[in-house]
């Protein structure tokens, strides 16, 4: 039991050196173009990400003048000892540089505005016609002219002529609709205050296209409506969401790592928590020789974290003090799944499926069809229960009811391949080969 102790202490000690959280010097420049919002937007946008995470800590932060921004990041890939001395108290620089800002905006003008339910006007051949309202009328051919019809094609202009109704109705009313297109585009380049090494480098660009005034008619009030978007939504708009791409990235090149402090039949205990920045729904994957376990967070303890076991493959032994590694993702076996049958006739079944940890399927329930003189129907549902299960053979137990006649029987399944056979309670017996996926 001692000794146990005393290996956790170890355990705790080494992940907290391995796992510190990452101090970063954080550089940027930008455009005088950018307006003062859209830039403390992203900055604080960035920082709040990164810090958020509980990973990665701001230790300084200072602006380099745009046209100095290249050589200011050039001088760090020379590692000389006067340039990396300035950031020695880091672990990595970031470098932000915040360009390329563009605003425009469109106003279209008309004196015409869509409206199909009061609308008195069509629009044909680049004019405006006033018309009759709720008369249609469609062309008779042997009587040479126009006729009234409730489920015609045209309207009466009132000029005399005819004209499609297919384009829809316009009220007279005058409007000044705005488009607006804006943007701006963000470097980030991460660099390691160690060697100087640039670790990655991206691009991302913020867009806005749409309309910022936007006249409306509504046909039960008779009113004109204009919503209007104001510029400080645009600008939050475009200034938006880079701070989960850098520190997407920053999560995709420093994963977590921990020990197993600890472990149950569907249990796993490790020895890294919130002061490393785990938090709940992490993923994370231990691997050998002998196989591989994914573990998915649970609860979250300041040094600590317990999991619980998604899949681990079958001969995978789990040790005290193995590694863990952190994942983004895990694809877990379909819970829906299909099963085609051929035998005493044409069939299959669309089924949920309950699986253990080892992936494979313990109970299952569906809806079963036949193919009936060319003619896909319901036949029944069907349950099953795995009673005897490996690596590669499956046997369920089954029961349902089919055509409504209730059944019992069995299906024992080879990785993919099977053999199913029922027995109802009226005496009739259906056996036959099966596939599943």
């Amino acid at each position: 039991m001692k000794n146990r102790v005393v290996l956790m202490i170890l355990l705790l000690m080494a992940v907290t050196v391995l796992n510190a959280r990452k101090n970063i010097k954080f550089f940027w420049s930008c455009s005088p173009q950018v307006p003062q919002t859209i830039r403390q937007n992203i900055l604080n946008d960035i920082k709040s990400s990164v810090i958020s995470s509980e990973r990665f800590l701001i230790s300084n932060e200072e602006e380099i003048q745009e046209i100095a921004f290249e050589k200011k990041v050039e001088s760090f890939f020379t590692s000389s000892d006067s340039i990396m001395s300035s950031v020695k108290d880091s672990d990595f620089i970031v470098a932000v540089k915040i360009f390329d800002y563009y605003s425009s905006s469109k106003v279209e003008r008309g004196s015409y505005m869509r409206d199909d339910l009061s609308g008195d006007y069509v629009f044909y051949d680049n004019a405006f016609i006033p018309v009759f309202k709720g008369y249609f009328y469609s062309y008779d051919a042997f009587a040479g002219r126009y006729i009234v019809d409730k489920n015609g094609d045209f309207v009466a202009g009132k000029n005399g002529g005819y004209y499609p109704a297919g384009n829809g109705f316009y009220i007279s009313s005058k409007y000044e609709d705005v488009f607006t297109d804006s943007g701006v585009s963000v470097q980030y380049i991460l660099i390691s205050a160690e060697d100087g090494k640039k670790i990655f480098e991206d691009t991302f660009s913020g867009k806005f296209s749409d309309y910022t005034v936007k006249y409306s008619y509504d046909s039960q009030t008779g009113k004109v409506f204009i919503k209007q978007v104001p510029e400080s939504a645009v600008w939050t708009a475009i200034s938006s969401g880079y701070g989960d791409h850098v520190y997407s990235r920053l999560r995709d090149d420093f994963m977590i790592k921990a020990k197993i402090m600890d472990f149950s039949k569907d249990m796993v205990y490790i020895d890294a928590g919130a002061n490393e920045g785990i938090k709940k729904g992490y993923l994370f994957i231990s691997q050998d020789a002998l196989g591989k376990m994914i573990m998915k967070v649970e609860n979250v303890n300041p040094q600590t974290a317990e999991g619980k076991i998604l899949y681990i493959e079958r001969g995978k032994e789990l040790k005290i003090s193995e590694t863990v590694s952190e994942i983004k993702n895990f694809y877990d076996a379909w819970i829906l799944g299909i099963r085609f049958f051929a035998g005493t006739e044409l069939g299959a079944s669309l089924e949920f499926k309950n699986y253990d940890i080892y992936n494979e399927v313990t109970s299952c329930g569906g809806i079963d069809f036949i193919l009936n003189q060319n003619k896909v129907q319901v036949s029944g549902v069907s349950f099953g229960l795995s009673v005897f299960k490996n690596e590669q053979i499956n046997v369920f137990l089954r029961t349902g009811v089919y055509n409504t006649d209730p059944f019992i029987g069995a299906h024992t399944k080879y990785l993919f391949f099977g053999f199913l056979g029922d027995y109802s309670i009226s005496g009739k017996f259906r056996a036959g080969i099966t596939f599943s996926f």
